[in-house]
C-alpha cells in the first residue's frame, strides 16, 4: 500500500491548522438586548458597525445609532397589521421598508426637519 498520499495529507492539515488558528481565536461577544415592542423582528439592514434599522409584525420599525444599546421604535401609522420584513437602510435617518401580504406597500422613511418621521 502507498502511503505517499497521507504524507501529502498530513501536510495539508498541517497547514489549515497553522493558517486557521488565529482566525479562530478571534473574540465573539453577543449581547441580548429587550426591545421595547412586542412584535416579532424579521428584516435587518447593517448600515456599519453602530447603525441598523429592524422590520417586524405589528407595523413596527426599529432603529440603533448605538450598535444596539438603545433602540428608537415606531410604527407605520395605518399600517398597525404590517409585516415588515425587508429592509434597506441607508443611514440612522433613511430607509426603505416593505411588507409582505396583500397589498404589498414600500415606503421610503426619512427623518423630517423637525423631530418625527414622514413616510412617503
Amino acid at each position: 500500500m502507498d502511503l505517499s498520499i497521507f504524507t501529502g495529507m498530513k501536510k495539508i492539515v498541517v497547514l489549515f491548522f497553522l493558517i486557521s488558528g488565529p482566525l479562530l481565536a478571534q473574540n465573539v461577544l453577543i449581547n441580548v438586548t429587550e426591545l421595547p415592542v412586542a412584535a416579532s423582528l424579521r428584516g435587518l439592514s447593517v448600515v456599519d458597525d453602530k447603525i441598523f434599522w429592524v422590520g417586524g409584525t405589528m407595523g413596527t420599525i426599529c432603529k440603533s445609532a448605538t450598535g444596539g444599546k438603545s433602540f428608537e421604535c415606531m410604527k407605520v401609522l395605518g399600517n398597525e397589521d404590517a409585516d415588515f420584513r425587508s429592509v434597506f437602510a441607508f443611514d440612522i435617518r433613511k430607509a426603505i421598508i416593505a411588507n409582505v401580504g396583500t397589498p404589498a406597500k414600500i415606503f421610503l422613511r426619512k427623518m423630517a426637519a423637525r423631530p418625527g418621521y414622514k413616510c412617503m
